[in-house]
């Protein structure tokens, strides 16, 4: 096994750890375990954009998938809380379908150029406005860059959002 895909598990595993038992974001009510994460006005649901999904029922993400999302939400929440997850969410069930159509499983360990623009793909498919697409991309390039910064997958390459920000036509009027 090369030395940078040990070191890629390694960090993985380590970055999992500390979400998990040193983080404390979404701690209440036994919240690791569960597949649904709630604080104050903050909701944080853990399902698969590829099973059924409404309110009450969903299936959860796949793992090791799931253990990663996890760690991700509670990291970026303790260091920036913000009042909605969703486009979060929104990019990583991108992540995990992409993993899952390009691999056969969902492990971020198999991330490569190719899978990232999979799960660009599964962006499309899943969403069907331009401003979504755009806002869930930058997501997904953070994402991207967050993993390849902290060496949790082996020689992962840049990668920009192919979705451009969508012109809003009171944004530019022209000149009067």
């Amino acid at each position: 096994v090369p030395r940078a895909e040990c070191d890629a598990r390694e960090n993985l595993a380590e970055f999992i750890r500390l979400a998990k038992e040193d983080l404390t974001a979404f701690e209440g009510g036994g919240a690791w375990e569960s597949d649904r994460w709630h604080r104050d006005e903050t909701v944080a649901v853990f399902s698969t954009h590829t099973g059924s999904r409404n309110p009450y029922s969903w299936t959860p993400m796949s793992e090791p998938f799931l253990q990663f999302a996890k760690a991700y939400i509670r990291y970026r929440y303790s260091h920036r809380p913000t009042k909605s997850v969703i486009l979060l969410l929104q990019a990583l069930r991108c992540v995990e379908a992409g993993l899952l159509a390009a691999c056969g499983r969902a492990d971020i360990g198999l991330l490569s150029g190719a899978v990232m623009d999979v799960c660009a793909n599964k962006c499309r498919e899943f969403y069907s406005s331009e401003d979504v697409h755009h806002k869930t991309g930058l997501q997904l390039q953070s994402i991207f860059e967050f993993i390849r910064e902290k060496h949790l997958c082996p020689s992962l390459p840049n990668w920009k959002s192919p979705f451009k920000k969508p012109r809003i036509l009171t944004e530019d009027l022209g000149e009067a």
